[in-house]
């Protein structure tokens, strides 16, 4: 991001609109105009709410936040947005990007928080299906992403996540994030647990097939392409749970579901 923001500055034109569409740490739009150093140019943070898999349908009827850095000029970003007939909500840059921020920690956290009532079903012997259908039809909840699993990872993601505004930065201790997180951990290792159970209660040698090597269904996303710093590589968490049960003797075959990019490791 620094090194694109030192490149365009000489190179775009008076009075351009420079637009972060990325999902980024919270100050990165004022980090951005520090770095260009230009007050004829404006910032305007955009982030993307696409969904992977599913791109096309969701640029042609977004959900987006427009914003600009200085509010004694006009809003700038909201003529693009016309075309598709959605609502464009105006705010200061540090608002849009914590929107997109507390987004993805919401989701984050409804996912971790059905994951434990799992967990909690699974202990004291009640049906989490029946469960689900009984929190679902309460219209203060809903059915979305009220679904068991092995875990949440993706853009999404613990490390993302933790990149966000915290107790050093922003002066506030986000502990119920940090839970979401923690918890999400522990599933990781109860998928694990389960294995190992089924196994008889020992991995040595035994052979495990492992799917869902991309983090979305219908992708082919693996994290694989993406640098080791990145938010999303190795974010299925089908990755995450192969090298602990590899750890404890198991030999992994894993075969991705549509992740085909000649053979090469994942």
């Amino acid at each position: 991001m620094r090194a694109v923001a030192r490149e365009i500055r000489t190179a775009l034109c008076r009075g351009a609109i420079v637009v972060n569409k990325s999902t980024v740490p919270v100050g990165t739009s004022s980090l951005v105009e520090g770095i260009t150093g230009r007050p004829d140019i404006t910032v305007v943070s955009n982030p993307e709410f696409l969904r992977e898999g599913s791109r096309c349908p969701t640029v042609s009827t977004p959900s987006a936040s427009s914003s600009v850095r200085r509010p004694r000029r006009r809003p700038a970003g909201g003529r693009a947005l016309r075309p598709h007939r959605c609502a464009a909500h105006r705010h200061d840059t540090t608002t849009a990007e914590t929107i997109k921020y507390a987004s993805n920690a919401f989701l984050a956290t409804k996912l971790s928080f059905i994951n434990a009532i799992a967990a909690l079903c699974e202990a004291v012997g009640a049906d989490v299906r029946d469960l689900v259908l009984g929190l679902g039809y309460d219209k203060r909840i809903g059915f979305e992403y009220l679904r068991p699993g092995p875990g949440w990872e993706g853009r999404a993601s613990p490390r993302h996540l933790r990149a966000g505004p915290h107790r050093e930065t922003a002066g506030y201790d986000f502990s119920l994030l940090r839970g979401a997180i923690a918890q999400n951990d522990e599933q990781l290792e109860r998928v694990v647990a389960k294995i190992t159970e089924a196994a008889g209660g020992s991995l040595d040698g035994v052979p495990i097939g492992v799917w869902g090597l991309t983090f979305k269904a219908n992708t082919d996303d693996g994290g694989r392409h993406r640098p080791p710093t990145s938010p999303v590589a190795s974010s299925a968490p089908a990755l995450k749970c192969a090298p602990m049960t590899d750890g404890r003797g198991g030999g992994v075959h894993a075969g991705p579901q549509r992740c085909d990019h000649g053979g090469g490791p994942l």
